[in-house]
């Protein structure tokens, strides 16, 4: 396994990042007033530190991983790189006669390592999900979902996650009073459905998501009243034994049909 040209960066950030992380925990240990004597110390042991510590990542595979996907199994493996590498730096530190190395700051140098190692990764990944949602958002519909219970929450979470499909999920409406303010992966609950003319003309909304598959049809025929007084689209997702295993798709979306929804009907 060998480095590629790819892996320079990196490998040049952890660097940076592993010498902060020591010279951090050096400056804490001794309340930013290091002495002359642990200065001597921390001068002859950084390089070594830092070749330890960058040894162990590469041989755990921690540059052969697409950190724009990073996930808690890739925060694992590097809190297992870290910890084996903070363990390994004693032993060139013992063969240098190091003695005087505080044993406190090889703890703390592996907090801040973990810290801003991993720190860096995951924000590799919130700035390449920013971006991957920003070159869409310009084709996006701004959707209002009604409901914002376990089949609202799932169906957000697709469309956020799946941001090529062209939903931009802009709030909630839910007619439990104690929901509104409150954020569901981000997005607010901002009223009740009887502010959806109000929220769709303040918000340019096309669509309104009906997210209750067990809906009373009243429930179900004022939205669709509110929704064709304010001129945008009202979807919805199937009835509860439809979705009998719990998932919700966003291709289960389907149009509301005004017939389904007539006096005579529900």
């Amino acid at each position: 396994m060998k480095p590629r040209w790819h892996h320079i960066p990196q490998i040049i950030a952890d660097a940076a990042l592993v010498a902060a992380s020591l010279l951090l925990a050096f400056l804490i240990r001794f309340e930013f007033s290091i002495p002359a004597s642990d200065w001597r110390i921390l001068r002859n042991t950084i390089v070594v530190v830092i070749a330890v510590k960058l040894l162990v990542f590469f041989l755990s595979g921690l540059y052969d991983r697409m950190w724009r996907y990073v996930s808690i199994r890739e925060l694992v493996v590097l809190l297992r790189a870290v910890l084996i590498s903070s363990v390994a730096i004693v032993i060139p530190l013992f063969f240098l006669q190091q003695t005087g190395f505080p044993r406190s700051v090889i703890v703390v140098d592996g907090l801040f390592t973990l810290f801003f190692v991993g720190g860096a990764r995951f924000l590799v990944r919130y700035l390449f999900e920013i971006k991957k949602h920003r070159s869409v958002l310009a084709g996006s519909k701004p959707v209002l979902i009604f409901g914002a219970g376990d089949a609202g929450e799932m169906i957000v979470r697709e469309m956020l996650k799946h941001p090529d499909v062209e939903y931009d999920p802009v709030g909630f409406v839910d007619d439990d009073p104690t929901k509104k303010g409150r954020r569901i992966h981000g997005v607010e609950v901002l009223g009740t459905h009887n502010d959806i003319t109000d929220l769709a003309e303040r918000y340019e909304i096309e669509e309104v998501v009906i997210a209750i598959p067990s809906a009373p049809s009243h429930v179900i025929r004022d939205a669709v009243a509110l929704c064709d007084r304010a001129g945008v689209k009202c979807k919805t997702l199937p009835g509860v034994f439809e979705m009998i295993d719990g998932r919700v798709e966003l291709s289960l979306i389907r149009d509301v049909r005004w017939k389904t929804c007539s006096a005579g009907n529900l």
